[in-house]
């Protein structure tokens, strides 16, 4: 499907909405709609969307979308925000999809949106990790060709609970500094388990399971 086609097909499926809610709905499987997953390629395909609908009617969203330029460059110490947000965040990581993992979780606390934890483990799975899996590899540029390299292995991973317009489960693997290293999304908790085990070697039994007191 081509970038024209894909706007077409969202757009008949929400004929009116925000930014936000187009994030939302694409946010799981991001690649998918943007082609290559990093902010700035996000940021271009959320500005060809709503130039295409810039006659129509536009949700109101609060906070306003526009703020998040001034509140990145805030977070991150710049001096002002003319860059814009992408740049700004891609500038945070050296990979552009761990980036685009970062403007995640940084929009999601400008908007005021937490995530449940549910479950946590320790990483101590080096032995029966997938490291050939290219879904867990940075891409790196070589002779003008992208080439897989092996990420690092995380220290801890946890899932945990988003609701937006609907109730989805997340795998999150951070490293040492507490940075994203992979996210993997599912509607069904069971799936997340399931692909924590085929990736990282980790059993549905080996997971603390956070009890509803926080314990």
């Amino acid at each position: 499907m081509s970038y024209i086609q894909m706007l077409a097909s969202i757009k008949r499926r929400k004929p009116e909405m925000s930014k936000y809610e187009l994030i939302d709905l694409i946010r799981m499987r991001t690649g998918m709609y943007i082609g290559h997953s990093s902010p700035t390629h996000l940021n271009s395909f959320l500005s060809g969307y709503f130039f295409a609908k810039k006659d129509e009617t536009i949700k109101e969203e609060k906070p306003d979308f526009h703020g998040f330029h001034d509140w990145v460059a805030i977070k991150f110490d710049y001096y002002e925000s003319t860059s814009g947000w992408a740049y700004m965040i891609e500038d945070q990581r050296e990979d552009e999809k761990e980036a685009l993992y970062l403007f995640y979780e940084l929009l999601d606390e400008y908007r005021g949106i937490e995530h449940q934890q549910i479950a946590n483990v320790d990483f101590n799975h080096e032995d029966k990790t997938d490291r050939t899996w290219r879904g867990y590899s940075r891409l790196k540029k070589v002779r003008g060709t992208f080439k897989a390299i092996p990420k690092p292995l995380p220290k801890t991973l946890a899932i945990r609970e988003i609701e937006l317009k609907e109730t989805w489960f997340q795998m999150v693997a951070k490293n040492s500094k507490n940075e994203i290293l992979f996210l993997w999304s599912s509607t069904e908790l069971e799936k997340v388990y399931k692909r924590a085990k085929e990736i990282f070697g980790i059993k549905k039994d080996e997971w603390k399971i956070k009890k509803e007191n926080g314990s």
